[in-house]
């Protein structure tokens, strides 16, 4: 620990531009800093190199690790004050639930900056390639909570086919595990528990008391994003987008974007349905609305997606099966 700071785990991130030299210095301890410039090894293993990500919570760095040569990304957390043991349950909750890597590309908040709106098989392919990785979350037991651009990350195969990442599982909650307390920290220090934009209603109203729907939400709202260039609901301040999301419908989507099939807009608007229980139940539902609208990369998509589902479905027939041979065994009769 050095000023506040832990160093935890590595984090899946990826190469995001760092802030400048005087934003750095500024934003973080001191003695982290000394050990970026004198190449000092942490742990015994791993040697610090640039920052590449930061948030309200937590800075992240590029590093190597010094023996295999291999390239991570470190996590640090900052000085919470009193909700340091929040912070840091986050963090914890994070780690456990994702697999570490460092990845180099861009996230797509970045990628709309940078081009736009994306066209419709290219916006569907991508949210295919997400819904591969919130799916296989899903049948786990995890729900993300808070799923928009950033946190879904572009990068190339070494084929050169482009690909989808999930990252930053901070907020989310496992379901079918009593005793595991909720987290009440925000994603940065002036917002509520997500972002706003891509909040589902009932995650707005009570955030514990989401299930996968939630994700179906988000991920609706992330689409008309990439085909329109802007989230439905906005607002000058957080408060008027949450607002806006528990009592206005989504705007047209194809009144800023003719090009928009119809039945693809019927798509993203029953995902955007503040009753989740009309919205698609699960992530095979979506893929299954999504797919006459993507490239051949949708179709290897939807059938990854629905082979997680089945064996997902085989497990728990497996588990059941075992579990009623188990109750007839005892009761049979001894002797």
């Amino acid at each position: 620990m050095t000023d506040g700071t832990s160093i935890l785990n590595t984090e899946a991130l990826g190469s995001r531009p760092a802030a400048s030299p005087k934003q750095c210095e500024k934003l973080l301890p001191e003695s982290l800093w000394t050990l970026v410039r004198s190449k000092q090894v942490i742990a015994g293993k791993y040697r610090l190199d640039r920052l590449v990500g930061r948030g309200g919570m937590s800075v992240v760095f590029a590093a190597e690790h010094t023996l295999l040569r291999q390239r991570v990304a470190m996590k640090f957390l900052l000085e919470q004050g009193d909700a340091w043991p929040l912070a840091l349950a986050q963090l914890l909750r994070e780690a456990r639930a994702t697999a570490r890597e460092y990845l180099e590309g861009e996230d797509l908040g970045h990628v709309l900056q940078r081009r736009g709106p994306l066209g419709v098989a290219r916006s569907v392919d991508y949210l295919m390639q997400a819904l591969e990785a919130v799916g296989e979350a899903h049948t786990l037991g995890i729900i993300h909570r808070d799923l928009k651009p950033e946190n879904l990350f572009l990068v190339r195969r070494p084929d050169g086919r482009e690909m989808i990442k999930l990252l930053d599982f901070g907020i989310s909650k496992v379901l079918g595990q009593p005793g595991v307390p909720p987290s009440t920290r925000p994603t940065n220090s002036n917002s509520v528990l997500g972002s706003p934009y891509y909040m589902s209603p009932e995650q707005v109203e009570k955030s514990g008391s989401v299930d996968q729907r939630a994700d179906i939400w988000s991920l609706g709202v992330v689409l008309y994003e990439l085909l329109a260039g802007e989230p439905p609901f906005q607002g000058r301040h957080p408060l008027k987008v949450l607002h806006r999301i528990m009592s206005e419908p989504p705007p047209s989507l194809r009144a800023k974007q003719p090009a928009v099939p119809k039945e693809l807009e019927r798509v993203i608007a029953i995902c955007l349905q503040r009753n989740r229980e009309r919205r698609f139940a699960h992530a095979g539902e979506l893929a299954r609305a999504l797919l006459p609208f993507g490239s051949t990369s949708s179709h290897r998509s939807f059938d990854t997606i629905w082979g997680v589902i089945r064996n997902a479905r085989n497990d728990v027939d497996a588990s059941s099966d075992g579990a009623h041979a188990d109750a007839r065994e005892d009761a049979q009769p001894s002797g």
